[in-house]
């Protein structure tokens, strides 16, 4: 197994944590039925990382099937169920165990 070049070169560990409580409020509200938590953006990360936390209502929400060009997704669904395009149809996910993973068969 071989890394990517390191991007960080000093001699000790950088100091460049951040604490992000529980109770730090969304950064985004959509339509008073999803909470966007911005954890770890490509700007705090270097363009290296993006981590957000989705809280979505009950009723579906969202964009449109669509895909990226420029970043890949992945989901980790606490609890619910979420409705995956995978380029071809739709697969509902959720917190349950499954034989089949989002976007595969």
């Amino acid at each position: 197994m071989s890394y990517p070049d390191a991007f960080y070169l000093g001699d000790k560990g950088e100091i460049s944590g951040a604490l992000r409580t529980a109770g730090t409020a969304p950064e985004l509200s959509i339509g008073g039925r999803t909470n966007v938590h911005y954890l770890a953006t490509g700007a705090s990360t270097g363009g290296h990382y993006g981590l957000y936390r989705w809280e979505m209502g009950t009723e579906p929400s969202g964009s449109g099937a669509h895909f990226h060009r420029t970043f890949s997704e992945s989901f980790f669904v606490l609890s619910g169920t979420v409705s995956l395009y995978n380029g071809e149809d739709w697969r509902d996910r959720g917190e349950r165990p499954t034989t089949q993973r989002a976007g595969v068969g």
